[in-house]
């Protein structure tokens, strides 16, 4: 498992699937990048045996292709006996497309909306 992870000022442009999408994690922060005509945005996810925990999303400008069904912002854990813990998300930008929550405990300020 991979921890202690900060991602942030980062310009990603024309993602073929998520432009950030770390697995697994813990301590991660995701902060101030700008995502540009991508076909996803930022998309947490956990899968057995190690769940991601201690998440932040904050401050993201995020804007996804016309027509894609990814999430601006995602967060998933595949087993529910392995949920993705102590998240918050908060203050992003996002355009095309939504924010979408599966299996999160200990969630915080989770934005809504699209």
């Amino acid at each position: 498992m991979h921890s202690d992870i900060w991602i942030e000022r980062n310009l990603i442009e024309n993602a073929k699937w998520d432009a950030i999408g770390p697995m697994n994690t813990s301590r991660v922060v995701i902060r101030e990048n700008t995502i540009r005509a991508s076909w996803g945005g930022v998309y947490v996810k956990s899968i057995s045996p190690n769940p991601n925990e201690t998440i932040d999303i904050m401050g993201n400008d995020i804007t996804l292709i016309d027509g894609s069904t990814r999430p601006a912002v995602g967060v998933n854990a595949t087993n529910a006996q392995l949920p993705v813990s102590d998240v918050a998300v908060y203050a992003n930008t996002v355009r095309g497309g939504g924010f979408g929550y599966q299996n999160c405990r200990q969630c915080s300020g989770l934005q809504s909306g699209g």
